[in-house]
């Protein structure tokens, strides 16, 4: 079957449309305009007789001038003046202060005792006091007495940083004369060590052949020892 009992949304070549998104286009009207004729005139109406309209004549008239328009006066408005409040002040009856002090509490047995352990600790507490001021003051004076060696030993310590700075490229020099000396050294004593080396190899190797013959030897003096005990045994 076909699609025609459909209602479709899309447009159709035939018609110009595009669819329900674009609609159809309207074409514009062409206006053209109508060719300019002369008027006909016709042959048995006379030249006098055509009729001119005469022009319409428009003549400016000045508009007359009004006088200013002058505002009215506002209407004055009566303003009553109010009599002044007089206000009387009245002093207030003095009040007799308030005492914060708390009343006097009667002194019990136990309130005195304890008033005088107080003042038994307060009189053995100075004496103490005293006796390590007095122990702390020579040596508070001597750490005084050694600050001024401090500043000396401080001032000192450019002077000495000074003698350092002039010592080590001293330092220096003689070590980069006393280096090559001491390869010299070395090198002159190399082949002399290398010399003792190979000398001494030979009796080394000579020592070394030579501990076979004497584990044999050695193990020879064992045997006979080892036959003569188990003879002394029978005796």
């Amino acid at each position: 079957m076909g699609k025609g009992d459909q209602k479709s949304k899309r447009g159709k070549i035939i018609r110009g449309t595009y669819g329900v998104r674009r609609r159809k286009k309207v074409k514009k009207a062409v206006f053209i305009p109508a060719p300019k004729v002369a008027p006909i005139i016709p042959a048995h109406v006379s030249l006098t007789e055509v009729k001119v309209k005469p022009e319409k004549i428009v003549v400016k008239t000045a508009k007359p001038k009004t006088a200013p328009v002058v505002p009215a006066p506002a209407p004055v408005t009566e303003v009553k003046a109010e009599p002044e409040k007089v206000v009387v002040k009245t002093a207030k009856p003095k009040v007799a202060p308030k005492t914060t002090a708390k009343p006097e509490v009667k002194k019990t047995a136990e309130t005195k005792k304890t008033e005088e352990v107080k003042k038994t600790e307060v009189k053995t507490v100075k004496p103490s006091v005293k006796k390590t001021e007095a122990v702390a003051k020579p040596a508070a004076k001597k750490v005084a007495a050694a600050k001024p060696a401090a500043k000396k030993v401080a001032a000192a310590k450019p002077a000495a940083k000074k003698a350092e700075a002039a010592a080590k490229p001293a330092a220096k020099k003689a070590e980069a004369a006393v280096k090559p000396a001491a390869k010299k050294a070395e090198a002159a004593a190399k082949p002399a060590a290398k010399k003792a080396e190979a000398a001494a190899k030979p009796a080394a190797k000579k020592v070394a052949a030579a501990k076979p013959a004497a584990k044999k030897a050695e193990a020879a003096a064992k045997t006979p020892a080892k036959a003569k005990k188990p003879a002394a045994k029978k005796k």
